[in-house]
C-alpha cells in the first residue's frame, strides 16, 4: 500500500525495543512532502528527542538539529538551503532509539 496520503504526507511508525517485553512507538508526520522550504515533524504524542540528522540520497550529514524543547509536538526544520533532491530523517530520542522518515525537496 501507498504510504503517502492524498496530500503527499507520509506517517511514519517506528518502534524500537526499549526492555524485554516493552515496545516503544514514536510515530510522526513529515509535512509538507515534497518541500521547497520547510519541513514539519508532527508528533502524535510528546516525546523527548535528543538530535534530528538530515542525510542526503548518498548517505552524507547535511544537517543535524538539537531541538530547543525536548517534549515538542511539532519540529519545524528550513531546508531552503537544501538542493534539490531525496532526504532522509533519523530522529534519536532519548532512549537511543533511531526513527526514520524520508521527504523530497523540490524547486
Amino acid at each position: 500500500s501507498d504510504p503517502f496520503d492524498e496530500n503527499g504526507n507520509i506517517t511514519i511508525i517506528g518502534g524500537s525495543t526499549t526492555a524485554i517485553g516493552e515496545l516503544e512507538e514514536l510515530a510522526f508526520t513529515v509535512y509538507p512532502n515534497p518541500t521547497s522550504d520547510y519541513v514539519n515533524l508532527s508528533f502524535d504524542t510528546e516525546h523527548s528527542i535528543s538530535t534530528i540528522s538530515i542525510y542526503d540520497n548518498s548517505g552524507r550529514m547535511v544537517r543535524e538539529i538539537a531541538p530547543s524543547s525536548y517534549s515538542q509536538s511539532t519540529i519545524r526544520i528550513d531546508v531552503f538551503d537544501l538542493p534539490t533532491g531525496v532526504y532522509h530523517l533519523a530522529v534519536l530520542d532519548d532512549s537511543k532509539s533511531v526513527h526514520t522518515a524520508r521527504f523530497v525537496v523540490t524547486r
